[in-house]
């Protein structure tokens, strides 16, 4: 867990991300500020992302639990695959 002074967040996996909220790898590469190369690394298991890309993914999970229309821009209808 990461610990910031204001509140705590607790950092996902992008495996977690992406079953909870399959998307392109290109919009997800766009949310997060990185190349879809990025994604795709971490994806396939070749790359490890961050810790704060991880905790940024936990960010968007909350956000995207607060806020249900701005996750079905995003969202699409067949997972991503993830290793």
């Amino acid at each position: 867990m990461e610990q910031n002074s204001d509140f705590i967040v607790k950092a996902l996996s992008l495996q977690d991300f992406l079953i909870k909220h399959p998307m392109k790898h290109e919009d997800l590469a766009r949310l997060l500020g990185v190349c879809v190369d990025a994604v795709n690394s971490w994806s396939c298991g070749r790359r490890t992302p961050r810790p704060q890309i991880l905790t940024h993914l936990a960010t968007l999970d909350e956000r995207f639990i607060e806020n249900p229309l701005m996750r079905e821009k995003f969202i699409k209808s067949v997972p991503c695959t993830v290793s």
